[in-house]
């Protein structure tokens, strides 16, 4: 997969952001061409979150395949089961070998040789406790226990379009 830059990234976010009545056709969109990672979406993996955490997942999750997918100019494979599994399995072992003494430290083991490491950062900054740049933009609503699981499935579904593009 071609590696996504901040711009692509940041175009994506403006469009849904102007589009947000049409979010809903937007995932059932994200539910026909992806339905693996919309299962996964809403599987145990996320049963722990909150009601507001599985929407805002969704979310970054559909920012994540509009940026990879090119906004529609680009097409991407289907993603499996396996290839989710796969990741997951990796991105956990990978979060158990981490040292740090937090959660953003621990964080920097996965960017070290990432290839998509502008989305793994627009992740990490979207799960952050705070802005220091916007304050207004915080997400105090993304609980401790939520952080996590939020961040692994977010990485997992990079990693699994990266390796089928």
């Amino acid at each position: 997969m071609k590696v996504i830059n901040d711009e692509l990234l940041d175009s994506v976010i403006e469009e849904l952001d102007t589009i947000e009545e049409e979010f809903d056709k937007l995932i059932i969109d994200f539910d026909k061409k992806q339905p693996v990672i919309m299962s996964y979406i809403n599987s145990e993996a996320a049963s722990i979150l909150t009601d507001d955490e599985k929407d805002y997942l969704q979310y970054l999750a559909l920012t994540i395949f509009r940026t990879v997918h090119y906004n529609g100019k680009v097409a991407l494979p289907e993603i499996t089961d396996k290839a989710l599994s796969d990741a997951e399995e990796a991105n956990w072992e990978l979060w158990e070998a981490a040292k740090g003494a937090d959660f953003n430290e621990k964080l920097d083991t996965f960017f070290e040789d990432y290839p998509q490491e502008d989305l793994l950062a627009f992740v990490e900054d979207a799960i952050s406790e705070e802005d220091p740049d916007n304050p207004e933009d915080d997400v105090d609503f993304i609980t401790e226990e939520g952080r996590l699981p939020m961040f692994i499935i977010l990485k997992t579904i990079i990693d699994a379009m990266n390796d089928a593009a």
